[in-house]
């Protein structure tokens, strides 16, 4: 039975813990906790960097307004930068202190940082996490402009009209409009990407290599035309095998020796969902018998956390232990599952 649909609904109504989860769907919070990460990795929900005790939140991304119900977790110091954040809705990193610079970039869940380009250099600042961009804009630029008027303007004028420092003070309301040079997300003024004018020697030098270079890519291309037609055509062939999935032909030419050096045998293959991965039912020859298992192929170099608990989740689903098969190697967080899920066996191809 898939819980997908009863958890997602649990989560629009207020963050959940593996404990709420394995009472609500009658399971072991082993198993809801995997089923939780597994969601997580499908992007379906979200984990909170703040925690109850020591377990983080599991909230829908929709609803993330419902996370300052938990603000009261944390620390004094980091509530202090919350209720600061909170409540002018924008900072500035270099106007803060040490202490509550530490304390803003912990609170992940609540502050969003924004890097922005003014005057040559880039500043950060952090913005209340429900707070639109287009909100937060406004208010860096008066920060901005408040604190200096004058390098805005000399930031904006041609280089040669830079000597006449007395002119400024007169066009005092061309402040305003020109703010919008500092932009977020790291946006660059448009003036500071024009005063380049010193390599004018450059495209003499650049026209000769330019006609030589063509003539040796053509030469190139003419060559190695029928020998990649020829490589496309011998690929299609190779792939062309009793079972119609879709994959790098390696990794499937590894996964079929694997079964066939192991006696293995397929007795069910699942829809395919992505190009890299593979399910199916596997019966294993042992000395007691054949052995039945949930087997999970991933052609992946980094193995996580949410790999082996959406393979375990899979795995308990259909009743059967999992057999867990890779090319890659398992992350620590990944090797650490695999000691508590006693049920699922990982090895490398």
């Amino acid at each position: 039975m898939d819980y997908t649909d009863k958890i997602l609904a649990m989560a629009r109504s207020e963050p959940l813990t593996p404990t709420k989860v394995a009472k609500a769907v009658e399971k072991d919070s082993l198993i809801a906790s995997a089923m939780l990460s597994a969601m997580v990795g499908k992007g379906l929900l979200k984990i909170s960097s703040v925690k109850v005790g020591s377990t983080p939140l599991y909230y829908d991304p929709d609803q993330s307004e419902q996370l300052q119900n938990y603000a009261s977790y944390l620390n004094e110091k980091d509530r202090k930068a919350y209720d600061l954040l909170k409540e002018k809705k924008v900072l500035r990193e270099n106007a803060l202190d040490p202490l509550s610079r530490v304390c803003v970039k912990n609170i992940k869940d609540f502050s969003r940082p924004l890097e922005v380009s003014f005057n040559g250099t880039k500043e950060i600042f952090w913005k209340w996490y429900l707070l639109p961009d287009s909100e937060a804009e406004p208010i860096i630029r008066e920060m901005l402009a408040g604190i200096s008027d004058q390098p805005v303007k000399d930031q904006l004028a041609a280089p040669e009209e830079q000597a006449p420092a007395p002119e400024p003070p007169p066009p005092a309301p061309q402040p305003a409009p020109q703010p919008p040079a500092p932009e977020l997300s790291s946006a660059r003024p448009a003036a500071e990407s024009k005063p380049e004018p010193v390599k004018p020697s450059a495209p003499e030098q650049k026209p000769e290599p330019e006609h030589k270079k063509p003539k040796k890519a053509q030469k190139k291309v003419k060559k190695k035309k029928p020998e990649t037609q020829k490589r496309i055509v011998d690929k299609i062939r190779d792939m062309i095998a009793p079972k119609a999935m879709k994959g790098s032909d390696a990794f499937l030419e590894t996964l079929q020796g694997y079964f066939y050096n192991n006696e293995i045998n397929v007795v069910q293959t699942f829809e395919q969902k992505r190009k890299s991965e593979f399910e199916f039912i596997v019966e294993i020859n042992s000395s007691v018998g054949p052995l039945v298992y949930f087997c999970h192929a991933k052609d992946k170099k980094r193995v996580g956390e949410a790999d082996l608990s959406n393979a375990f989740v899979q795995g308990q689903l259909n009743k059967l232990p999992v057999l867990f098969l890779t090319t890659g190697n398992l992350t620590k967080g990944a090797e650490k599952i695999s000691k508590d899920f006693k049920a699922v066996a990982v090895r490398k191809l």
